[in-house]
C-alpha cells in the first residue's frame, strides 16, 4: 500500500469517533457566560448607588436566574451555531475534495 493510502484509512479510522461523540463547547460556553451574568448581577445589586432594588433573598435569587440565565443561554445558543456552521463546512468541503 502507498503511505498517502495507509495515513487516509487511519485518519478515517481516528475522526469516525470524535464526530458522535456530541461537543461539550457550547455548554462549557453557556456556564461561563451564566457565571459571569450572575456574579456581575450581585455585584451590581449588592453595590447598588442608587437603592432602586432593596436588597433580598428573592432580588438575589431573581438576579442571578435573569441575568445569568438570559446571557449563558445566548451564549450557548451562539457557540452552539457556530459549531454546527463549521461542521457543515468542513463536511461539504470533504464530499468536494
Amino acid at each position: 500500500m502507498k503511505p498517502d493510502a495507509e495515513r487516509e484509512k487511519q485518519s478515517v479510522a481516528t475522526s469516525a469517533p470524535t464526530r458522535d461523540r456530541p461537543n461539550r463547547l457550547p455548554l462549557i460556553v453557556g456556564g461561563v457566560c451564566f457565571g459571569v451574568a450572575a456574579i456581575l448581577s450581585i455585584v451590581g445589586l449588592v453595590f447598588n448607588p442608587t437603592g432602586t432594588t432593596p436588597f433580598s433573598w428573592r432580588s438575589l435569587f431573581l438576579a442571578m436566574v435573569i441575568g445569568g440565565g438570559s446571557w449563558g443561554l445566548i451564549g450557548w445558543a451562539i457557540t452552539s451555531a457556530v459549531v454546527e456552521v463549521e461542521k457543515d463546512v468542513s463536511e461539504s468541503e470533504e464530499k468536494g475534495s
